[in-house]
């Protein structure tokens, strides 16, 4: 059975040094904008609306979908941490995440995997931010070796979906095999989309494999 790779934050996987620790056959790697910015929870209302309350826990929303992907997969969470966070404010997010696709610089990330050859299947998880992925998922692929495993994408949006990352995650992992058929969660159904992840993965053919 084959083993999976899912792009997630959660602190789980952290030791001090912000390095993976292998505790199942399955990892779920994603980032999120929660965590990721300076304030915390002191966000002004448009930030606020990129995480929700998830298990009593106040989570990202593409946080929140990998967890719910763990729930029927299993598996290992991996967050993308920047070095550098992003401003409380929405407006300068998004400045800054549109400098970035201009520039199309890698990003320094904190959150390291040492132990990547654990893993054969690797599901993708980001926001789509101008028509793209952040540019710290391009950091991950460019700090790691991918070459013959299987990447599943997921990603959340306000309604703009996948558009041309898919393309773009094939282009840097040549050597991987890339699902087409990822899961796209609008930002305002992320809170109820457990129904929809488990779908989904019955629909590619993902099974919870045990530790």
């Amino acid at each position: 059975m084959k083993k999976l790779y899912i792009l997630a934050v959660t602190a789980v996987l952290f030791a001090a040094t912000g390095t993976a620790q292998v505790k199942s056959r399955n990892l779920i790697v994603y980032f999120s904008l929660y965590g990721n910015q300076t304030a915390g929870t002191k966000t002004d209302v448009d930030s606020g609306a990129s995480r929700i309350m998830y298990d009593g826990k106040i989570a990202g929303n593409t946080e929140a979908v990998a967890r719910m992907i763990q729930k029927d997969a299993g598996g290992d969470l991996f967050a993308i941490k920047m070095q550098k966070p992003y401003a409380s404010a929405y407006n300068d997010v998004v400045s800054e995440g549109k400098k970035e696709k201009n520039e199309g610089k890698y990003l320094p990330v904190v959150s390291k995997i040492n132990n990547i050859e654990q893993y054969d299947t690797i599901f993708v998880g980001f926001p789509t931010w101008w028509y793209d992925m952040p540019m710290a998922l391009y950091t991950f692929f460019g700090e790691n070796d991918l070459s013959g495993k299987k990447i599943i994408p997921f990603c959340t949006s306000g309604g703009s979906g996948f558009l041309k990352t898919i393309d773009a995650i094939q282009k840097s992992a040549p050597g991987a095999v890339v699902e087409k058929d990822g899961l796209h969660v609008h930002y305002k159904r992320v809170a109820g989309a457990q129904k929809d992840v488990s779908a989904w993965l019955r629909k590619i053919g993902v099974q919870k494999q045990s530790d």
